[in-house]
């Protein structure tokens, strides 16, 4: 069953990886979120269905109430998980923008360093050449 969800999302990617190409930048929030209420709403509405026609069907009340207690469990889950997630993406950018302008001023830093290492070999060119002179002389 695993080999299978596996093959199944590697010929098909999710909905969410759909949504996040086919939607342009000021759309995506918007429309990621609308798809993840819905599936947040289908992950509490389906339990509860499932519950009802468990109930009717006669199953022990224990595992109906269990059932219940974890769908909406996994329902209150998720939006918490989401805002963690969202708020190490503010971190992670503003990470790689410190880390750019780093590595801005160490490349401005190496030019100049460079530049002064081609000065110090002309002028030590030009002290080569001045000796080559007087000791011709």
């Amino acid at each position: 069953m695993i080999a299978e969800r596996v093959g199944r999302a590697i010929r098909k990617p999710t909905v969410e990886a759909m949504l996040s190409y086919t939607t342009n930048s000021l759309g995506k929030g918007w429309v990621y979120a609308l798809n993840n209420a819905l599936d947040q709403t289908g992950a509490v509405i389906g339990p509860l269905l499932m519950s009802l026609v468990l109930l009717l069907k006669g199953d022990p009340y224990p595992f109906i109430l269990l059932n219940l207690f974890l769908s909406m469990l996994a329902a209150v889950q998720a939006p918490v998980i989401m805002m963690s997630q969202n708020r190490q993406d503010v971190k992670d950018r503003l990470r790689g923008e410190l880390d750019f302008d780093v590595n801005r001023r160490a490349e401005s830093e190496i030019q100049g360093l460079a530049r002064k290492l081609n000065l110090l070999d002309e002028k030590v060119d030009d002290l080569g050449n001045l000796l080559r002179v007087t000791r011709a002389q």
